[in-house]
């Protein structure tokens, strides 16, 4: 799924430097989602949070990657 995270963030959002993302997806698009956050990073986002839930339940997750990591 890296090239459609890639084509979400690039072309969807056309993500910019520094710009915070937030993400939604339900239970079984949680493996797009973390695709799309990875993704976010490599065009500069500052931070890419994904949240979903199950039923009655929420979980978050913040993805953070120092600026000198790989692209």
């Amino acid at each position: 799924m890296p090239n459609l995270a890639r084509s979400i963030v690039r072309k969807s959002l056309r993500a910019q430097p520094d710009e915070p993302i937030l993400i939604t997806a339900s239970p079984h698009t949680v493996d797009l989602a973390t695709d799309v956050a990875v993704e976010a990073y490599r065009a500069g986002a500052a931070a890419a949070a994904v949240l979903f839930w199950c039923g009655l339940f929420r979980y978050s997750s913040v993805f953070r990657v120092p600026r000198d990591a790989p692209k």
